[in-house]
């Protein structure tokens, strides 16, 4: 047996406590009489004797204290998505504390503990840390796995970390970033631009590395030049100009939003309330990107502010940026500092669209254009997915592009050469093309007019070069004689005779004439100018 330092020794009756040396010895002076002694320590049972003390003399109680039994814990930690995560630290504390680290298989093994509950605390760069418990049993192996959440939002800008707090509240992944022009951005889903004070190269640089690794950016403002994300979007770039901010004013209220719109799920009616009475805000008056809602907020002289307050826009095929002009966590405003539940709520509905946003290839084109013309170019009309652009071809051959209206419409003019025209579109966005559009056939035909004859009478042949079939070219052709006027004096049916249309064309009335045709194609009427008839 070894020495035990350490160890207390009790005299029960007498109330006298001492402890043993590094030799394990110890002394206890007591009168003569019959003594309970107790001696305990750490780890070992406790065991009591009996001793008998003379009236002089000494007295002499050795004791084996037996070791208490002990028990283990042993286990795996893993990421959410299942894969083993090596280096984490896993730290106990209870009867006894320790600390182990996870192998490159995410297993942990700590050995040598007494029996009782200990409190788990696991904890690994990119991950939210894990609380578990754990009861060891003598003799036996407890076993504690542990899953981790991986930290998929980055916040920049978070002031003495209150934001990033808030979002692990709510059950957002959240961990606190700074602003490095190399920062890793590969394993996050979404980037909070709170503010801080980046240069123009470290906030291009950040903003490269999310697109190329199609991570959101979720820009927050508010009052004070110096402030939030929004202003920094504004410093160094084109897309947004921030308009009147204030504070002191009355309650900052969200207007205009669509509540089936994900953004705007679980606020309150329209308007919804973010900031109480005289909180801090700013509106954006002018934005690159897409509106969702206003921000309206009373003054005092009557005239309320009111500007855009919610926009957004895709940044990449899976990813996109959305600016909130009064959601910024700054010393001055937040949680706790004038932000309602609603703004809160804005604010984590945001993140969670922008973390699961994809963007699919658009749907294909649909083309309207009429059968025929004489005309060397045709207007081309149609609907597509907004804003992203059209390319129109034909036969195969681009010859224009258009841009989609709000509604989805667009007009080009194309190109034709002569005879049957096949006119197809492509839309494209971020993530690719759109399958080809439906083709819309237009034929460009060209008149050659023949009149022969003389008096009364004349022979009118019409010939379309771009047709080439024997089979007539119009459901349906009309000759129309008219006066110098423009008045319409007579009208003759065209017959298809194989290579042209023919008329004969008797008892002219006196004057100058001028001929025309019209021919009528799957409902769409083709006028043709004729020559002068003497």
């Amino acid at each position: 047996p070894q020495p035990l330092e350490g160890a207390t020794v009790t005299a029960v009756e007498a109330g006298q406590t001492t402890v043993t040396a590094s030799d394990g010895t110890y002394v206890l002076g007591l009168g003569p009489g019959s003594h309970t002694v107790r001696i305990s320590a750490f780890g070992f049972a406790t065991v009591e004797h009996t001793v008998e003390v003379p009236e002089s003399g000494t007295v002499t109680l050795d004791v084996d204290l037996a070791p208490l039994p002990r028990g283990e814990v042993t286990g795996t930690v893993r990421s959410a998505s299942g894969e083993a995560v090596a280096g984490a630290t896993v730290t106990g504390t209870g009867v006894l504390e320790w600390e182990v680290t996870t192998g490159p298989d995410g297993t942990f093994t700590v050995g040598d503990l007494l029996e009782g509950d200990y409190q788990v605390t696991v904890t690994a760069d990119g991950f939210l840390p894990a609380d578990a418990e754990v009861t060891v049993t003598a003799e036996a192996t407890a076993v504690l796995d542990v899953t981790l959440q991986p930290t998929v939002v980055g916040v920049l800008g978070d002031v003495d970390g209150v934001l990033t707090a808030y979002l692990r509240d709510a059950g957002v992944p959240a961990t606190e970033l700074q602003w490095r022009a190399d920062l890793d951005v590969e394993r996050y889903e979404a980037l909070v631009v709170n503010g801080g004070d980046p240069d123009a190269d470290t906030f291009a640089a950040v903003l490269a590395a999310a697109d190329a690794a199609q991570t959101s950016l979720v820009f927050t403002g508010t009052w004070a030049v110096d402030r939030g994300g929004i202003r920094l979007l504004e410093r160094y770039t084109d897309r947004v100009e921030v308009g009147t901010q204030g504070h002191g004013d009355g309650p900052v209220q969200l207007t205009g939003f669509d509540p089936d719109h994900r953004l705007f799920a679980g606020l309150g009616d329209d308007p919804a309330t973010l900031i109480v009475e005289g909180g801090y805000y700013s509106v954006l008056a002018r934005y690159a990107g897409r509106p969702l809602a206003d921000l309206h907020v009373p003054t005092a002289d009557g005239e309320p502010v009111t500007g855009l307050a919610v926009g957004w826009d895709w940044r990449s095929a899976g990813s996109i940026e959305v600016l909130l002009s009064a959601s910024a966590v700054t010393e001055a405003v937040g949680p706790g500092k004038g932000w309602t539940a609603d703004a809160g709520r804005l604010l984590v509905n945001a993140i969670e669209w922008a973390r699961e946003a994809q963007l699919d290839p658009p749907a294909a084109p649909v083309l309207q254009a009429v059968p025929a013309t004489v005309a060397e170019s045709v207007t081309v009309t149609g609907t597509s997915e907004w804003p992203w652009p059209v390319t129109v071809s034909v036969d195969g051959t681009p010859v224009a592009t258009a841009t989609p209206a709000e509604d989805g419409s667009f007009s080009v003019e194309v190109p034709l050469a002569v005879g049957e025209n096949t006119i197809t579109a492509v839309a494209e966005n971020l993530a690719g093309a759109s399958p080809v559009s439906a083709p819309v056939t237009v034929t460009r035909w060209v008149p050659e007019w023949d009149v022969t004859g003389g008096g009364p009478t004349r022979v009118v042949r019409l010939s379309l070069a771009g047709h080439d079939r024997l089979t007539a070219p119009a459901d349906s052709a009309t000759l129309v004689l008219r006066d110098a006027d423009g008045n319409e004096v007579a009208r003759e049916p065209l017959r298809w005779a194989a290579v042209s249309y023919l008329a004969v064309l008797t008892r002219l009335p006196a004057g100058d004439l001028r001929l025309a045709a019209e021919l009528e194609v799957d409902g769409h009427v083709v006028t043709i100018d004729g020559p002068p008839v003497d």
